[in-house]
């Protein structure tokens, strides 16, 4: 996720079972002050996996969500008994995934838009292809090599964004956001504020905001929106990876 610039969160599998939704193709993990939203899964290679939990994953296939596998297929489950509903689900999701000389990774969609991604090896390039075949329109992205960390919340009606350069060799990043943000630029070391110099466009039907970040090795900024979110053209929430843990039996 550092090389790749995107940040993620780990789903534990008790709390995929009891606490995470489905909600319009989304996977949605409650929280009173910033609820996830997540539009895709990453599963771990594994052998043995919960039913319990690749039942929500394949719902979540089921209903408009991407599910991205980056290794070995559960082919067995974590409760007794359920082994056959284990391979069921998961022919169901990967069984007929296409791949093409042209990319390192297979592909299978459903007619609600959701898609199974199955990797055919594992490293930063691949992963970030397979991402982007998910899900073109991530709320922060760099170039490639030039990843910075960061972190995206909403509060108070207003989208935060924390940004950190930990990589000695950059200087300079571009980093583009989804939706249409007027923005301030916070430094956290001279507790200076000003407006940030962001360049906005429109592909496909979405807003974007570009802003050049001149941060120096072990340096950071927030970036704090100017606009609320009534007022922006984008009302989404962060959209970003979940990582899905198997469980052991």
């Amino acid at each position: 996720a550092v090389d790749l610039g995107r940040d993620y969160t780990f789903l534990h599998p008790e709390v995929l079972d009891a606490k995470c939704r489905i909600e319009a193709g989304r996977l949605v993990l409650p929280n009173r002050i910033h609820p996830g939203r997540f539009s895709v899964l990453i599963l771990p290679g594994h052998k043995t996996m919960s039913w319990s939990n690749l039942k929500k994953i394949e719902a979540f296939y089921q209903q408009g969500g991407c599910v991205i596998a980056t290794g070995h297929l559960p082919s067995k489950s974590a409760e007794f008994g359920h082994d056959p509903e284990v391979q069921r689900a998961i022919d169901a999701m990967f069984g007929e995934t296409v791949g093409t000389a042209s990319t390192s990774f297979a592909t299978r969609r459903n007619a609600r838009g959701g898609c199974a991604i199955r990797l055919g090896a594992l490293n930063a390039d691949v992963l970030r292809g397979a991402l982007d075949a998910a899900r073109p329109d991530f709320d922060v992205t760099f170039p490639p090599g030039a990843a910075l960390r960061y972190i995206h919340k909403t509060a108070n009606g207003r989208h935060l964004f924390f940004f950190a350069n930990l990589n000695p060799r950059l200087t300079e990043s571009v980093v583009t956001l989804r939706g249409r943000h007027e923005l301030q630029a916070w430094d956290p070391h001279t507790g200076s504020i000003g407006p940030a110099e962001c360049l906005h466009a429109t592909r496909k039907g979405r807003d974007f905001t570009e802003v050049v970040l001149k941060l120096p090795h072990l340096k950071s900024v927030f970036l704090i929106s100017a606009n609320n979110l009534s007022a922006s053209r984008d009302k989404t929430a962060p959209a970003r990876p979940a990582l899905s843990a198997p469980k052991n039996p």
